[in-house]
């Protein structure tokens, strides 16, 4: 067995067209796929990378619009306590007022009262005078 230049030469043709053959049949396709794919998985990436980034910032909104609901919800409360608290003083000052007619009234009624007693005691007293008065003098002259 020895080297035969043609032999060799023919080796090395047969292989350049299978190695095109296999490169243009097989491996070009092949490696499109590998490169489509591996610009969909690039694609995926940066499509997750930039939803990633959306929720965060969506949160971050989310966070300041609930705060702000809150702020918005304990200044309405702090209103509606404090129009409350103002009626409660007028409501308050009323029925103050109110109270303080009536005692006042009623301080009336009992002078009234007090004065319709004593005059009537009064007439009473001096109709039991005049009944005194006239039993002893119907007494003395009899």
């Amino acid at each position: 067995m020895s080297l035969q230049p043609s032999l060799i030469i023919w080796t090395v043709i047969c292989f350049c067209l299978f190695a095109l053959v296999v490169y243009r049949l097989i491996l070009k396709p092949v490696l499109e796929v590998m490169d489509k794919r591996e610009q969909r998985v690039l694609s995926a990436r940066q499509a997750a990378a930039a939803a990633k980034q959306k929720r965060a910032e969506d949160q971050k909104r989310l966070a300041e619009e609930s705060r702000l609901a809150a702020e918005r919800e304990n200044a309405l409360l702090d209103e509606r306590m404090e129009a409350r608290r103002h009626e409660m003083s007028l409501e308050l000052a009323s029925l103050s007022q109110e109270a303080e007619l009536r005692r006042q009234k009623e301080a009336d009624g009992m002078s009234e009262r007090t004065a319709e007693a004593e005059r009537e005691i009064s007439a009473a007293m001096d109709g039991m005078i005049a009944a005194f008065t006239d039993k002893l003098i119907a007494g003395g002259r009899g």
